[in-house]
């Protein structure tokens, strides 16, 4: 579909995944046919803020044997085709931003397109968040990340990251809780 620039923005979403610490890695298999390449960094927040702040989880719907698809695609044209009608929308419509919020989430699973083994969510829009709201960091190379944190950050900063769980994607289950125990009590004792 041709989207306007405008119409583009009014969908900008925030993507999470919900999958276990210790499978991480598996988002970032090189070999793995997606279009966006995933590296094993990231935020890891907790659930509960998550959901206090509007994230919901990615909705995934199975098309196969049926007209859905077809459907949703004739709805969002319907409700969004061109400039004009998102202005018309965002006039008559009261629950213009939760139209926008609902056709973020959804995504319409077929042969070549599932990815609802990733478990994701998504934030509509912005995602603000504090160096409080974070529980953990994932890096390549934890070492490395701090370092690089140290040399470039402020010292408020660095001292606020140095409390935080700095944990790798390929470390084991048992790995990972240990460095998420021991900065999580340190942090709260």
């Amino acid at each position: 579909m041709k989207l306007t620039p405008q119409l583009k923005n009014a969908f900008k979403t925030v993507c999470f995944t919900e999958t276990p610490l210790d499978q991480i890695n598996k988002l970032a298999v090189e070999d793995f046919p997606r279009r966006i390449r995933l590296q094993p960094y990231g935020l890891v927040f907790w659930r509960e803020n998550m959901i206090e702040v509007g994230t919901n989880p990615a909705i995934y719907l199975n098309a196969e044997g049926t007209t859905l698809r077809e459907y949703l695609l004739s709805e969002f044209d319907r409700q969004f085709k061109g400039v004009d009608a998102l202005h018309k929308l965002r006039r008559n419509e009261q629950y213009y931003k939760e139209i926008v919020h609902y056709y973020s989430l959804v995504n319409i699973m077929h042969e070549k397109h599932d990815f609802s083994w990733e478990r994701e969510w998504r934030h509509s829009g912005d995602f603000k968040f504090k160096y409080s709201n974070i529980v953990a960091v994932v890096a390549k190379h934890p070492d490395e990340f701090l370092k690089r944190c140290e040399s470039e950050l402020p010292d408020k900063s660095i001292k606020f990251i140095r409390r935080i769980p700095i944990i790798c994607s390929s470390w084991s289950y048992e790995d990972v809780v240990e460095e998420m125990a021991i900065k999580i009590w340190n942090k709260n004792a």
